[in-house]
């Protein structure tokens, strides 16, 4: 998991140079009228997820885990607490092979890692890694980004 402000997201690229050159060409693109839902920067391998959506309170999130993609979740406007944790020992509420994710009923007492991230911030999870999103118990509306990198293309 990284955390880290959208200024900073050029120190990640020695992950892979062109392929955070994409992510970083998109974002110049990214008005209040890009369209919602799924833009292909790399036909299989990189796709950049415009959400519209609205934060809702612990008790209705979810714990997504992904096999194959690297999320990095990028605010644009709003903002919204993510939460990292394990889904070992959580009950499987929904598995979508085709879109790469499963999600875990949330339940209390998991150890987490909770941080509030806002605009102009970003999150990065590894598959395996558990994560909550779109938490804020005020419902806010929020713009993001979550680009989906497969990771056979960061260099190990």
């Amino acid at each position: 998991m990284i955390y880290d402000r959208l200024e900073n997201l050029p120190q990640y690229a020695g992950l892979n140079p062109a392929i955070f050159d994409r992510i970083g060409e998109f974002l110049k693109t990214v008005t209040p009228q890009t369209e919602a839902g799924r833009h292909i920067l790399v036909p299989e391998q990189l796709f950049a997820d415009v959400l519209y959506y609205n934060t809702k309170p612990l008790e209705e999130c979810k714990v997504e885990v992904h096999e194959r993609f690297i999320d990095v979740q990028v605010i644009l406007e709003g903002s919204e607490t993510i939460a990292g944790l394990s889904a070992a020992g959580l009950e499987l509420a929904d598995k979508n092979a085709e879109r790469d994710y499963e999600l875990y009923a949330y339940r209390a007492g998991n150890p987490e890692v909770q941080f509030p991230v806002q605009a102009g911030e970003f999150a990065v999870f590894f598959p395996g890694e558990g994560h909550l999103t779109g938490l804020n118990p005020a419902r806010a509306a929020i713009r993001k980004i979550v680009f989906k990198i497969d990771k056979s293309l960061i260099r190990k």
